[in-house]
Parts: structure tokens; C-alpha cells; sequence
């Protein structure tokens, strides 16, 4: 967010205006840059919390963030073979927390989330639902779109699965193009933006 500095006029009088340098001691200070690394620490503390009302807070830390990598290269560490969850998300994947709810309400938990390695390409989408005893996934490979924060990628799914249990499996008619932007990412957070809108993820324990 970038930040403004307002000015007024004001009438002449014989008091002598105050110096420069008064002036910028009482300047209000910006955020420093031990700010700015503490601001994922903070995204997932109010993740965590699961308060609606901090949903405006959430996005104004991921618009901070956001600026912070502009124009870096992605960090790889968050794009390697090992699974990652969605752990908040807005625009129309806020259906998904809504339904994970109603399903924890029924049948235990539910959960959601992405293995992306760029330096092979592979993509997996995973879902557990009614405590992982049910799991779809859907696989394919991404390519670069753009190579420089906020790093864009196409996608390309080429196949799903059904799974009951351990054993049960059964092949989705799931496939076609897509593509996402990547927002943020480090070794703890990665923020994604697509179609659906926005994503927070963290590393996951889901078992491929």
C-alpha cells in the first residue's frame, strides 16, 4: 500500500516557521523492514485464529507481503514435491471452508491443498474428506508464465482420482487448462490468486 503525505496551507504570521529538521523528528515513522518479516508470522497467527473479523487485516498483510517479493524470483522451497494446505482463502473459494465445515459437522475433518514441483513440472490437487476416508486428487504439469513475482503459471490436468479407504479406487473425468499466480511464497506461507481468488497455504502432512 503505498503511503501519501497531505499538505495545507497556511496564513502568514510574524512566528518564524518551525526548522526542517523539527519537522522530520515529529514525522510519524514507517514500517521497518524487521516489520515487513514479521508480517507472515502474523498472517498465520490470525489464520489461526478463524475470526471473520480479521479477514480485512489478513489482506492488507497479504498486499504488504505481496509488494515485499515484487519482482524477486519464486522461492523454491515452497515448490517442491511435499503437499501444502489452504488454510484461508476469499472470492469464490470461500465455499470451500464453508463446506469443509458442514462436512466436520457430519462426518469429522476435511482439508484441501496442492503439491507443485517446479523444477518437474507436476502438479497434484488433493482433498481429504469425513476424516481422509474419502480422498480425490486430480494430477497434472504447470509451466512458467511469467518467471518474476508475482510468478504466473498455466496449468494442465490431465487426470482425477477417487479413493475409498485404502483400497476402493476410481478414475474422475477431471481435466483441462488453468492457471495461477503466485503472491508470496517462503518456506512457511505461500499465497496463491486465481480465478477463484485468494489463497493462503501451509505445509501439509497429507500422505500421497
Amino acid at each position: 500500500m503505498a503511503l501519501g503525505f497531505m499538505t495545507r496551507s497556511r496564513a502568514l504570521s510574524a512566528t518564524p516557521p518551525t526548522p526542517v529538521s523539527s519537522r522530520r523528528r515529529r514525522r510519524r515513522p514507517t514500517c521497518s523492514s524487521e516489520c515487513s518479516s514479521q508480517s507472515p508470522s502474523e498472517l498465520l497467527r490470525l489464520v489461526d485464529r478463524k475470526k471473520p473479523d480479521d479477514d480485512g487485516q489478513i489482506k492488507a498483510i497479504i498486499q504488504q507481503l505481496t509488494e515485499q517479493q515484487k519482482g524477486n524470483t519464486l522461492d523454491s522451497r515452497a515448490f517442491t514435491s511435499l503437499p501444502w494446505q489452504v488454510v484461508w482463502s476469499e472470492g469464490t473459494m470461500a465455499w470451500r471452508p464453508i463446506v469443509a465445515k458442514a462436512v466436520q459437522a457430519v462426518a469429522g475433518e476435511s482439508r484441501a491443498g496442492q503439491a507443485i514441483d517446479v523444477a518437474s513440472g507436476d502438479v497434484l490437487n488433493w482433498a481429504e474428506l469425513f476424516g481422509a476416508r474419502v480422498t480425490i486428487t486430480a494430477k497434472g504439469t504447470c509451466k512458467y508464465k511469467r518467471d518474476r513475482m508475482p510468478c504466473a503459471f498455466d496449468v494442465s490436468i490431465v487426470e482425477g482420482m477417487l479413493t475409498f479407504g485404502d483400497n476402493a479406487k476410481f478414475d474422475l473425468p477431471i481435466s483441462g487448462p488453468g492457471e495461477f499466480e503466485v503472491l508470496y511464497a517462503d518456506d512457511k506461507v505461500r499465497i496463491f490468486r486465481s480465478s477463484g481468488g485468494i489463497a493462503v497455504q501451509v505445509p501439509s502432512d497429507f500422505e500421497m
